[in-house]
């Protein structure tokens, strides 16, 4: 099961690819949370007008990153090998249960 995890991905392909091998034949992923993306870079600031300027990002992971929306999520997972048994959008959840954290 994963919570609030997917998104932390700069590749998501690798990491569905990853937990497929390491899923027991008949195991399932259960996944909670959004699609958030955390390695989505900041703006380029106005005085930044090269790639190469983007200096303050000190991983390429950060350009390097894809953001997906939910239906290439699952268009991916369906690709790497897994079945969508069940599946729910919209639902209210807090984080680390505190409710007013997000």
């Amino acid at each position: 099961a994963s919570c609030f995890f997917l998104d932390t991905a700069p590749d998501i392909v690798a990491y569905f690819t990853c937990i497929w091998n390491m899923l027991k034949p008949g195991g399932s992923l259960i996944n909670l949370g959004p699609l958030l993306f955390h390695w989505s870079g900041p703006n380029m600031r106005p005085d930044e007008t090269k790639i190469g300027q983007y200096s303050r990002l000190r991983d390429n992971r950060y350009l390097e990153s894809v953001d997906f929306c939910w239906e290439d999520v699952r268009e991916i997972l369906i690709k790497v090998g897994f079945k969508i048994e069940d599946e729910q959008t919209g639902l209210d959840c807090t984080y680390t249960r505190d409710s007013e954290s997000f």
